[in-house]
């Protein structure tokens, strides 16, 4: 269920110790991006007017007191899901056996990140603690 992840990254937010699923980390990015991408068009149509699509400029004179608003929730809904990103991207790193500072790779070449997060986690207890999946090891 993806709103069970999203809530469940959500409320782990401080958790930089764990593990998290691809399913965890997947369904979180796809919710958060979603809702990033309707604030963005929701707002862009609030600053529409005071925007000159001839030299690229937004006139902050212009706009409305209803598009600063919608400006200020973008603005404040990005910040409150980045911690949660950071964190959920960090478990997943954990997941995979490796450290949570791959993480960094998130905000300076994304690919290496979402490419890695593609893989299964390690099927066992490792470093940052059981299987999220349950798994055992074989022999």
């Amino acid at each position: 269920m993806p709103g069970g992840y999203f809530f469940k990254a959500l409320s782990q937010w401080t958790d930089y110790r764990t593990r998290a699923r691809r399913a965890e980390f997947w369904m979180f990015v796809l919710v958060a991006w979603l809702l990033e991408v309707f604030a963005v068009a929701l707002t862009a149509t609030m600053v529409n007017d005071a925007f000159d699509s001839d030299t690229m400029t937004l006139h902050a004179d212009s706009v409305t007191t209803l598009g600063w608003i919608f400006i200020g929730v973008t603005f404040a809904l990005w910040l409150v899901l980045l911690f949660p990103l950071i964190a959920v991207t960090v478990r997943r790193m954990h997941d995979l056996g490796r450290s949570g500072a791959w993480a960094i790779f998130l905000f300076v070449v994304p690919i290496v990140v979402l490419i890695m997060a593609l893989f299964d986690g390690q099927p066992m207890t490792n470093n940052y603690g059981p299987d999220p999946k349950g798994r055992v090891a074989e022999a």
